[in-house]
């Protein structure tokens, strides 16, 4: 079933004056792309399609691939089992396909290149180089992919593989996490692969892109790893499935525990007038550590204000010391999530904390 709702999503589209649909046109390879979630927000998805003469689909992505009756096209709608879309809804520009009226998905038309080595004698290839392209490095190691941004400065360990789907190649990077088996970053075909090249075609930064690694002699050891990373990647502040689960995140202990936690280490600021809010946003991953903070101060109105530092400073103090939080939960799974609390502080003591 879930693989049904994959192509029920594929061609339901994205309207756009300047595109057009021709369906002589569907036949061929595509490379999935990123699925639109708000002006410049996008979350990759690793799917590649192979759609011959007959509409035959063929799909092929991490740990799966299946294969689908010919799509049915009518004069004026796509017919997909048990579904039926309008024609106006696809829209096809260049070697580009969008799909979804709210949450566009992309596909790009794609000409793959049969890599003759098999992925276990590439990935032995690749390991111990380190491969820059822009100011992305990568270094290949056994237990991991560093990932390096030069100009930022920002480091990261992340798994990755080499899938194979009948010859055609894919470096596809995995979270961290949950044994490595989750998918967050989109499939990036390889055109080319030699000792000192590596060629693929991937989604990055909102569009398709054809990058060219090099190996170089350079080592990232200098830089190290942040303590907190988030499982997945791409998540987004304003998109509602990052908030809501099946079961939402919160305090080993709970509340009560939490509220005990600070009951016993904050010291009241006796001095001054400190009423008012003090708000922590912050992200708990899938393994229930916490990071990404951050803090807003505002009257009983809600209205942007300063108390006195040593209140801020303990809070901030106290909550990073106060232990894990148990994740949320989408469809059995663990999942990185945004979380705020909010401090009502009245004459410099901590009055009440809201979740």
């Amino acid at each position: 079933m879930r693989y049904l709702l994959i192509f029920v999503i594929l061609f339901v589209s994205c309207k756009s004056d300047d595109s057009s649909f021709d369906a002589d046109l569907l036949p061929g390879y595509w490379l999935g792309g990123g699925v639109k979630l708000d002006i410049n927000a996008f979350r990759p998805f690793n799917h590649f399609l192979e759609i011959d003469s007959e509409k035959c689909v063929r799909a092929f992505s991490v740990g799966w691939r299946d294969t689908f009756k010919p799509i049915e096209i009518a004069k004026d709608s796509i017919h997909f089992p048990y579904r039926k879309y309008p024609l106006n809804s696809v829209a096809m520009v260049g070697d580009e396909l969008a799909m979804g009226e709210f949450y566009p998905f992309y596909y790009k038309k794609v000409q793959p290149v049969m890599i003759p080595k098999d992925s276990i004698e590439m990935k032995a290839e690749l390991i111990g180089g380190q491969w820059i392209s822009g100011d992305e490095m990568l270094e290949f190691r056994e237990d991991g992919l560093i990932v390096f941004n030069k100009r930022l400065k920002t480091k990261e360990k992340i798994c990755w593989d080499i899938l194979d789907n009948n010859g055609i190649k894919f470096l596809q990077r995995l979270g961290n996490f949950k044994e490595c088996e989750t998918p967050y970053f989109p499939l990036e075909l390889i055109h080319y692969f030699s000792n000192d090249t590596l060629k693929i075609e991937t989604w990055r930064n909102s569009s398709f892109q054809t990058l060219t690694y090099k190996r170089i002699a350079q080592s990232t050891e200098e830089y190290s790893v942040p303590e907190f990373q988030v499982c997945d990647p791409y998540l987004y502040e304003n998109n509602r499935s990052d908030w809501y689960y099946f079961k939402y995140p919160s305090f080993d202990g709970g509340l009560y525990r939490l509220k005990q936690i600070f009951d016993e280490r904050y010291t009241p600021i006796k001095f001054g007038k400190n009423n008012g809010l003090v708000k922590l946003k912050f992200v708990i991953n899938c393994e229930g550590k916490v990071g990404r903070l951050q803090i807003e101060e505002m009257d009983i109105d809600f209205r942007e204000r300063s108390l006195n530092p040593q209140i801020r400073n303990q809070i901030v103090d106290i909550f990073n010391g106060a232990g894990d939080w148990i994740p949320g939960e989408r469809r059995n799974e663990t999942v990185d999530a945004f979380k705020f609390l909010i401090f009502r502080i009245k004459d410099g003591e901590i009055d009440e904390i809201y979740p």
